[in-house]
């Protein structure tokens, strides 16, 4: 954003969405007093009331990754192949039992990437017993407390096999999870195989190693900044969609599952599955 941004003349400034949600004022100094030319909102459910308010003062907004209803701009990748990505990984894998902590539910971005994940399970003919696709918040306390609601519901019900392997809707959703894994007595990727949307460096240094799905975040980012600035300058709104597909990046955290090997094997090398 910074760059493709800067290549047209404009400097971005960073505001903390929460704070502007706690304080509606905010936004009123910043966007509605002229003080800049737009917004780029890389926040925001799928009805959300502020930035609906921003757009309805007249300042132009390019919505990041999502869709908010009554925002006409946006920029999305393919979160749906992502997803359906990651299970295809599984597979390859062994794991025929996955699970699924997903994010919020009025974000849109979630929804995609849940409805890919149901998608590919069903596409495989891969089971999806209830409880098995827990919401989270994108945090990670959010996402440790779903993990403990997976596994405490699959212990409750006894009958049915528990999981071996779990996509984590975002790098920071993983990083609760396997807390909230370990918090039951499960290792991964021991007991419990991980991959997860989000690539980031740090995701070499976790323990284990994550397994990720890349997104083509530069390009959305560009991609979104330059919309903006267009808008500003009298361009209409519109839709733009990332065409670069998701990519995997293969670490340590998905292995076959001990139903297979009978003990842990080598981190999944496998290709995508065609």
């Amino acid at each position: 954003m910074q760059q493709a941004a800067a290549e047209r003349g404009y400097l971005v400034l960073l505001a903390d969405a929460e704070a502007l949600h706690r304080d509606q004022e905010m936004y009123a100094r910043l966007a509605l007093e002229g003080r800049v030319d737009g917004m780029l909102a890389a926040f925001g459910t799928t009805n959300d009331p502020l930035v609906r308010a921003i757009v309805g003062q007249g300042v132009p907004v390019v919505a990041v990754n999502r869709q908010v209803r009554g925002v006409r701009a946006a920029v999305v990748a393919d979160d749906y192949a992502g997803a359906r990505l990651a299970v295809e990984h599984l597979v390859q894998a062994g794991q025929r039992r996955i699970a699924h902590i997903a994010g919020p539910s009025d974000i849109d971005t979630a929804r995609r990437r849940r409805r890919g994940f149901l998608d590919a399970l069903a596409h495989l003919g891969l089971p999806q017993p209830r409880g098995w696709v827990v919401d989270g918040d994108y945090t990670e306390t959010g996402s440790r407390a779903a993990a403990a609601q997976l596994v405490a519901s699959q212990r409750r019900t006894g009958h049915i096999e528990p999981p071996t392997a779990v996509f984590a809707a975002s790098l920071v959703s993983a990083l609760g999870a396997v807390a909230g894994f370990r918090d039951a007595g499960l290792t991964a990727p021991t007991d419990m195989s991980v991959i997860t949307m989000d690539e980031h460096p740090v995701a070499t240094h976790l323990d284990p190693p994550r397994t990720t799905v890349a997104m083509p975040l530069v390009e959305m980012g560009a991609a979104a900044a330059r919309l903006l600035v267009d808008m500003v300058d009298g361009t209409p709104a519109r839709q733009v969609s990332i065409s670069t597909p998701p990519r995997l990046v293969i670490r340590e955290s998905v292995v076959p599952p001990p139903t297979v090997s009978g003990r842990q094997g080598q981190p999944a090398r496998a290709e995508r599955v065609r």
